[in-house]
């Protein structure tokens, strides 16, 4: 998984980028359907899929309908993810691309945190997709945290 990262008047934008063996309309299903969601992030589910649809963020404690941003049938999927935006972009070419963006605002809490978060839900995700066993552990989650947060501080640091 490649992955970008950048700092533009205090919004971070953060990119990554999946090669995933399946057909796009296959992909498609795990971002919009929500028995497939639950195959690699269960908090989310499907509400309504459309242009002026809504995803819905589901815990004991929280239930947030999030605003459906940017829509095209098959291709591109955007809603808000609190006070910033998450996109899921579809490309095909010789294989299925899946680019993942990421935008944080300023006064969005712990933005390292929620950039890895989704570093290891994306690659539950590609699993999902590709039939391979899916780890809800969160191995990996402190390494990624304190990375992105270096990557973070340094940005911030050169202001």
């Amino acid at each position: 998984m490649k992955e970008k990262l950048a700092l533009v008047d205090g919004t971070l934008h953060a990119e990554f980028w999946l090669e995933i063996n399946a057909s796009p309309e296959k992909v498609w299903t795990f971002l919009t359907e929500t028995d497939k969601l639950a195959q690699w992030f269960p908090e989310l589910q499907a509400g309504e899929i459309s242009a002026d649809g809504y995803m819905k963020f589901v815990m004991p404690e929280i239930n947030l309908t999030m605003a459906i941003q940017a829509f095209q049938l098959g291709e591109k999927l955007a809603y808000q993810w609190d006070s910033g935006q998450v996109t899921f972009d579809i490309l095909a070419d010789k294989q299925t691309i899946l680019h993942f963006s990421e935008e944080l605002p300023p006064q969005f809490p712990q933005k390292h945190r929620d950039v890895a978060g989704w570093s290891i839900v994306l690659r539950r995700l590609k699993n999902a997709i590709e039939g391979q066993p899916v780890d809800f552990s969160n191995v990996g989650h402190a390494e990624a945290e304190q990375k992105f947060g270096k990557q973070l501080a340094a940005f911030e640091s050169t202001k």
